[in-house]
């Protein structure tokens, strides 16, 4: 510093003499004597020389990163050949980075001891578009966690699985749109999925063998969620999707019983479909339902805003009341009768309408047991000459029977026609309707659907045939 100096003082004034020059020299001594005993002045400096330290070394720093890892390490030398040194130092300044779009990395063991996988120092992989990650386990009591600490910025398809062993998968935030991610577990076992955030839009999201899904924060949107669980699990599942939006929420899988409890989500369109599962409550915002296969019961209270529904069950189900709105109704199988006929409905195709006339059958006591069926019961006594059952042209009406209701112990006499009517109203708090005691067979009513009441034939002393209408 001090040639440094003299240098300047030299190259700016003209020479000096020896004496002045001296002079000189002894007075910037003493000057670098004052500024050494000066604190504020040394901190300065120390600052200026620790930053400068810093902006040399900190792109060294970034070039370097640490792989705890050694499967992933072994996977990222697979990808780009050189990028992991052998004390597990990843180089994320690589030439190779940019050309590597797509890993698919596999593992396997037979070992039943715990294994996780960090797959730390993907992030860095910044050109990376396709993601696959397969870990098989031999030993069905492996335990198998998945991690991923931050998304690659171009990842656009996530594919991770665990089979054989149960096992844990655990998702960074998402925060950019993605066309696919697909979680694996089972076929013997199934994993828990974590999601730390989604807040972005998703074309699709597939989770298989699960037994737990959750998200820490959720702002974003699923176009495609599809939910597949496992059919050899041996327990329940309970699900809660809170505040997942969708558009399209497909359920299957799990003969043995899955709970979902979907008040708390957003989904247009609901489908079930192959699986025994319990539905505690629907989605916000319902509109279109689809349920095939063995289902569930009893069916929680249809939204008001659902429009349409597909129903091919077994074994057949009771139908809550159909809300104003509801517009389309078909199926075929499982749902027998209907407890009522919107004035929204434009279309109807299913067990509960006769093909011969094609009247629909509504719910009553004489056809279904479920709660609510209307108790309302009327009919017309009949002499039947013939005694083949049936109302035939000429046969005269008996206007002298009565008709015995029970359990209500009710008697309800004929009136001078021939018919019998009784027609208590129907309750939501009373579960069952009374059931009329009658030794002749009973057949639905062929009249228009209102109001709401099955066509029968009392016992009387004489032969009695049905008579609808």
């Amino acid at each position: 510093m001090l040639m440094y100096v003299l240098h300047i003082i030299r190259s700016s004034r003209p020479p000096l003499p020896e004496a002045a020059l001296s002079r000189v020299v002894s007075s910037f001594r003493c000057t670098r004597t004052f500024i050494q005993r000066t604190p504020d002045a040394m901190t300065t400096i120390r600052r200026l020389i620790l930053w400068s330290s810093l902006l040399l070394t900190t792109p060294a720093l970034r070039a370097q990163v640490f792989i705890p890892d050694t499967l992933v390490r072994a996977w990222l030398n697979q990808s780009i050949p050189g990028i992991v040194d052998a004390n597990g130092i990843m180089d994320t300044t690589h030439a190779g980075i940019a050309g590597c779009d797509s890993a698919m990395w596999y593992g396997s063991d037979n070992d039943p001891d715990t294994v996780q996988i960090d797959l730390e120092g993907v992030q860095y992989l910044h050109a990376l578009t396709y993601l696959f990650v397969s870990y098989y386990s031999l030993n069905q009591n492996k335990y198998t966690i998945q991690s991923l600490p931050e998304l690659p910025p171009a990842l656009n398809r996530l594919d991770l699985s665990i089979h054989i062993g149960s096992g844990h998968v655990h998702l960074p935030v998402i925060d950019h749109p993605m066309d696919d991610i697909n979680i694996q577990g089972g076929p013997m076992n199934r994993i828990s999925v974590h999601f730390d955030a989604i807040l972005d839009t998703l074309a699709r999201i597939d989770i298989h063998a699960y037994d737990s899904i959750s998200c820490d924060q959720f702002s974003g949107y699923v176009e495609d969620l599809n939910l597949h669980a496992n059919d050899l699990s041996d327990d329940s599942t309970w699900i809660s999707l809170t505040n997942w939006k969708c558009d399209w929420l497909y359920i299957d899988g799990n003969l043995l019983g899955t709970i979902f409890d979907l008040d708390e989500c957003e989904a247009n369109d609901l489908y079930i479909t192959d699986c025994n599962v319990i539905v505690q409550s629907w989605p916000l915002g319902l509109t279109d339902l689809t349920i095939h296969g063995y289902t569930f019961h009893p069916i929680p209270s249809f939204p008001s805003t659902i429009q349409s529904m597909n129903l091919q069950v077994f074994p057949s189900i009771c139908l809550p009341m159909l809300p104003e709105g509801l517009m389309s109704l078909s199926g075929s199988s499982g749902v027998n009768c209907i407890p009522n006929i919107p004035t929204s409905m434009q279309y109807m195709d299913g067990p509960f309408i006769w093909q011969n006339p094609g009247d629909t059958i509504l719910c009553s006591i004489l056809n279904s047991d479920c709660p609510g069926a209307a108790a309302a019961i009327a009919g017309r006594h009949a002499i039947d000459d013939n005694s083949n059952g049936q109302l035939d042209a000429g046969e005269p009406l008996f206007p002298w029977g009565r008709v015995l209701i029970q359990p209500m112990n009710a008697q309800v006499p004929a009136t001078a026609g021939g018919s019998a009517a009784h027609s208590p109203a129907p309750t939501p708090s009373s579960p069952t309707a009374p059931t009329p005691t009658s030794s002749a067979r009973p057949r639905p009513s062929t009249a228009p659907p209102s109001p709401p009441w099955a066509r029968w034939t009392a016992p009387t002393t004489s032969p009695t045939s049905c008579c609808p209408g």
